[in-house]
């Protein structure tokens, strides 16, 4: 499935875990691997905690093992709660902002556009 989305898609990519569930965390670097293999074209990545409104009673992946995983592999970071309304929408728009970057340095610039054209004498072919 991961193949088929990313090369469908391949816009950007938001890898979750379950901060209840230790064993989801350590599950990232075969996800990470995957979408290297899956999608070799260069994409924005966040690295999602999610259940953050159980962190007071169930939490088993520390917030700091979890940070400096994602800054080890230059992975942005949240911890979200979708139930609470937590880190959502801030998280969204992290990885937003960095497909806008992504796709504005992959866009020709307007002068490249103009010294092109007028190397044609003003003709476009």
């Amino acid at each position: 499935m991961l193949a088929l989305h990313c090369k469908i898609t391949g816009v950007a990519m938001a890898i979750l875990y379950d901060i209840t569930d230790k064993a989801s965390f350590h599950h990232i670097p075969e996800w990470l691997r995957s979408i290297d293999i899956f999608c070799p074209t260069p994409l924005p990545k966040i690295l999602v905690g999610t259940k953050l409104d159980l962190a007071t009673t169930s939490r088993q992946v520390d917030y700091s093992e979890a940070k400096v995983y994602a800054e080890a592999n230059s992975l942005k970071f949240w911890e979200t709660s979708s139930k609470d309304s937590i880190n959502v929408e801030e998280a969204i728009m992290a990885l937003l902002a960095d497909i806008k970057v992504l796709k504005e340095a992959e866009e020709p610039t307007s002068s490249s556009t103009v010294s092109q054209n007028s190397s044609n004498n003003g003709s476009c072919c």
